[in-house]
């Protein structure tokens, strides 16, 4: 006969309540896979762990009792630039110019643009207040114009109020 498990037993290992076992781990073989897959597409942790279904704390627990999930976790992560850099030896092996002019450029100076600017003019030096005197006359009269227009906006509001009737309660 099977004995039926109650609510004063634990899950696990069917001893009375309370016991040592606690719950059972998540670390398996499948979060493990999904982990390694969202590295492999260079998801960042918080990523990985949302795709595994874990808390990224569980993440960083596991990496602290299993070292040797970081070292597979940093071999995924190195496959993507690794593809990425093979699919460019490609397209240059295919006889693109200019995808190989951009590759030597970011590895070798000597084969930059250079662009060289020469300068026929004078330059402007900003006065020591930092505001230039048209701009200050454009600025003050500015304000001369919001002011009065504050001032006719209140007035209007006064009179609106003068004119509606009193009424009393």
């Amino acid at each position: 006969m099977v004995e039926r498990k109650t609510d004063k037993t634990c899950a696990r290992c069917w001893k009375r309540k309370p016991c040592k076992c606690g719950r059972p781990p998540k670390f398996s073989e499948e979060i493990i896979g999904k982990l390694l897959q969202a590295f492999a597409i260079d998801a960042n942790v918080k990523q990985a762990c949302a795709y595994a279904e874990i808390h990224p704390d569980t993440y960083y627990e596991w990496v602290k009792k299993h070292p040797e999930l970081s070292d597979r976790i940093e071999v995924m992560r190195e496959k993507l630039p690794l593809k990425a850099k093979e699919n460019i030896a490609r397209i240059i092996h295919g006889g693109s110019i200019d995808d190989s002019w951009q590759l030597l450029g970011k590895r070798d100076k000597d084969y930059t643009e250079k662009v060289q600017v020469e300068h026929s003019g004078e330059i402007l030096q900003r006065p020591e207040d930092g505001i230039y005197p048209e701009d200050k006359e454009a600025y003050e009269d500015y304000l001369r114009k919001r002011r009065e227009n504050r001032h006719r906006r209140a007035d209007e509001e006064e009179k609106k109020k003068s004119e509606q009737p009193k009424t009393y309660v």
